[in-house]
């Protein structure tokens, strides 16, 4: 299990995130782990239809992963929210030429919650050549908002002054 760490020191200490990655070829299989205080945290509830592609799921808490191989600077973001939601965005660069990615063959999002612990199971299919058969690297990360209105940023590494998930350097993880 990989640990994810609180981007500032002394803050999110009461939150212990932990990811288990699961690649083969084309899929991918994502499990995070939260455990705390959950009643401080404010979780999207399910969606009342099926999971759909939704715009600005980092606003609230979710669950985020960054995937590319290892000899190209483009990329992709997956975020995935506890009410089943999810999006994903390829970029050419860092922070650069960022479009909706069409290239998901199946996504599924489930959520098991309890007083203490979240677990969101993350299952998703790519249509993307590019990432078979080569060396990946991932970034693993997540945004929890509190109740009273403060985010805490989760991830493997954080490389810079600013919590930035895009930053090449956050790329540490090769299944």
């Amino acid at each position: 299990m990989l640990q994810l760490k609180p981007f500032e020191k002394g803050r999110g200490h009461q939150f212990k995130l932990f990811c288990e990655v699961f690649h083969q070829e084309s899929e991918f299989q994502i499990i995070y782990k939260l455990s705390g205080p959950l009643l401080e945290l404010i979780v999207p509830q399910k969606s009342k239809e099926k999971e759909k592609r939704v715009k600005g799921l980092w606003e609230s808490t979710c669950f985020e992963v960054f995937i590319k191989k290892s000899d190209s600077p483009s990329y992709l973001e997956f975020n995935f929210s506890p009410s089943g939601d999810w999006n994903s965005f390829s970029f050419s660069d860092y922070r650069q030429g960022m479009q909706e990615f069409l290239g998901v063959k199946k996504m599924q999002v489930d959520l098991k919650l309890s007083d203490n612990e979240l677990t969101l199971f993350c299952h998703f299919n790519l249509d993307y050549p590019d990432l078979v058969g080569g060396k990946i690297k991932m970034g693993i990360s997540s945004v929890l908002h509190l109740k009273d209105d403060q985010k805490i940023y989760y991830a493997l590494v954080h490389p810079t002054a600013a919590a930035d998930f895009h930053h090449q350097d956050s790329f540490v993880y090769a299944p």
